[in-house]
């Protein structure tokens, strides 16, 4: 693992984690959005990730009222710990995540009203100074 403070960054918005059935058809609603989001399917659930303002008023809606931040920059795979690196320290303060993981990065989902915690958690394990 790194031994450098990992730079953080705030992506903006305000996100909503919906859950479907496994079988559910991807809607439009998420296919047209814009910024980031992520839909995971698995076998027994469909996940979409996505802008709040993207969800139609009619969809259920799992959970709202998350923020997003990143590890700014691309992270090598032969780096290992890195998300846990974040994780822990935020279980241990009890914050509530929601991580997804690309390709280049690893973003990390709290809930908005945690912010504060969360940047001052993270401080004594990232750069924050983008938060």
């Amino acid at each position: 693992m790194t031994t450098e403070l990992l730079p953080l960054e705030w992506l903006p918005g305000k996100y909503i984690i919906v859950q479907l059935a496994p079988d559910a058809v991807i809607p439009d609603w998420a296919l047209n959005a814009t910024g980031m989001f992520s839909i995971t399917r698995t076998t027994s659930e469909l996940s979409i990730v996505v802008g709040e303002d993207s969800v139609p008023e009619d969809v259920e809606v799992s959970d709202s009222g998350w923020v997003a931040l990143r590890i700014a920059g691309a992270i090598d795979f032969s780096q290992s710990g890195i998300l846990s690196k974040l994780i822990e320290p935020l279980a241990k303060e009890e914050i509530s995540i929601f991580a997804i993981s690309t390709y280049e990065t690893d973003i990390l989902l709290t809930k908005g009203a945690s912010t504060i915690a969360t940047r001052q958690v993270l401080s004594q394990v990232a750069d924050v100074s983008n938060l």
